[in-house]
């Protein structure tokens, strides 16, 4: 490993957790893309060749596992590292091979095993759930009784939640023939 100081030790080994969580979750977003995150079965099997080129990429052997990994071209100068703002180009995991990879499998699969994939089937996160469940909150308030335009008021809360508000309400807008210029602004009453 880098570093020599412990504390240059210490400070490769947070940027490294944090580089290793931004892989496995940029590999885990193309590989919900790439299988539209309902076919549970090629799902696993594109992960576990993901698995893989992770770990062998970390300790330097990209050509191989280029194919595997979605995010990694796995060329001489065209891989995860080069463009990474946690680990400097010449990273590469040193020590025992064997001892390194199953080290590295396991922080690996933590995020990318089986088990979790199924259990993070439609890849929700909790931010967004609970963004979800506060725009609903706001749009659909417990004191009034919605019923004609309850669908429409909950279909326009989840599109705000994920398109954001202003682009939804500019669609929206337009969508009903009253054009929003670009670069306007809403002034209170003087």
């Amino acid at each position: 490993m880098l570093g020599s100081t412990k504390k240059e030790r210490q400070t490769i080994k947070k940027r490294f957790t944090c580089d290793l969580a931004a892989r496995c979750q940029a590999e885990l977003y193309h590989l919900y893309d790439r299988h539209c995150g309902s076919l549970i079965d090629p799902l696993h099997r594109a992960a576990n060749g993901v698995r893989e080129a992770i770990v062998n990429c970390y300790q330097g052997v990209h050509c191989e596992y280029r194919i595997k990994s979605i995010v990694c071209a796995g060329k001489e100068r065209n891989y995860w590292l080069p463009d990474n703002i946690y680990l400097p180009s010449d990273f590469k995991l040193s020590g025992g091979e064997a001892t390194v990879s199953k080290i590295l499998m396991e922080k690996v699969d933590a995020r990318l095993s089986d088990s979790v994939l199924e259990k993070t089937l439609l890849n929700p996160m909790t931010q967004k759930v609970e963004s979800v469940n506060r725009r609903l909150e706001r749009s659909l308030p417990s004191s009034a009784n919605f019923t004609r335009t309850f669908s429409g008021r909950a279909h326009r809360a989840v599109y705000s939640v994920n398109h954001g508000p202003g682009t939804a309400i500019q669609e929206l807008c337009s969508g009903v023939g009253s054009q929003i210029t670009a670069g306007s602004c809403v002034q209170g009453p003087r």
